[in-house]
């Protein structure tokens, strides 16, 4: 069998287990294998097999009747989706537009793992500025006020980040590098999921204490207006 065959028949082979994911519904939640057979068509053998390779990858479950549910695998995945629609439709656009409304730099870190990653900014137009690029990673262990947040709100049992939990917010002189202060909070989703921290940042000859609190305070009543919240300690 050539390779181009061999793809053929693998592409099939996807399209068919996804037929099979496509027959639960909220109605359906549960189906026997002649449900599975009469909706899609397929033999009762393949859909077995199909199901097997669904099973060992987390999407099906089989139940002790021997019905067959969605999977954690499923669950697991519906959650990156929806913290990446999230992000998509809120955060984004909030970047973009209260950026404008600032002289400094607007970013928006996420955490993997033990790093911070740069989602989301707004580059300030100043000549001596904090310019950074999507993607950038920084970590934690590095310091900076997101770093803070970041910690804070996703370890909630570790006591270091209970101060910051507190306030709200997060401030940095020179923790990661000269010259460079920030201030940073939380952002949540409506549900109150922690998507992760919202930063200003500038040079520190001109973004002192006094000047910090005023850009956060320059945009936090505009926040809400694109779906998602701060922390509700947080008094500036």
């Amino acid at each position: 069998m050539s390779s181009e065959q061999d793809d053929r028949k693998g592409v099939q082979a996807v399209d068919k287990a996804l037929s099979l994911l496509t027959c639960f519904s909220e109605d359906r939640q549960k189906l026997h294998l002649k449900d599975f057979a009469a909706e899609t068509g397929l033999y009762k053998s393949t859909i077995l097999r199909l199901l097997d390779s669904l099973i060992r990858g987390g999407m099906v479950i089989r139940t002790a009747d021997d019905a067959y549910m969605l999977g954690p695998q499923i669950f697991y995945l519906g959650g990156i989706y929806r913290a990446a629609f999230d992000m998509e439709t809120t955060v984004k656009p909030l970047i973009h537009s209260l950026g404008e409304k600032l002289t400094e730099s607007l970013i928006f870190y996420v955490r993997v793992g033990d790093e911070r990653v740069c989602l989301y900014r707004h580059n300030s137009k100043m000549p001596l500025r904090h310019h950074i690029e999507i993607g950038t990673r920084h970590h934690l262990n590095a310091g900076g006020s997101a770093a803070h947040i970041l910690r804070a709100w996703s370890e909630p049992d570790n006591p270091d980040g209970e101060d910051t939990r507190q306030r709200g917010y997060a401030t940095s002189t020179g923790e990661r590098l000269p010259g460079l202060s920030s201030i940073s909070t939380g952002l949540f989703s409506l549900s109150g999921r922690f998507l992760g921290a919202l930063v200003i940042s500038g040079a520190s000859e001109r973004f002192d204490d006094d000047e910090r609190k005023k850009a956060l305070r320059t945009i936090l009543p505009d926040i809400p207006k694109f779906g998602v919240t701060v922390p509700t300690t947080l008094v500036l």
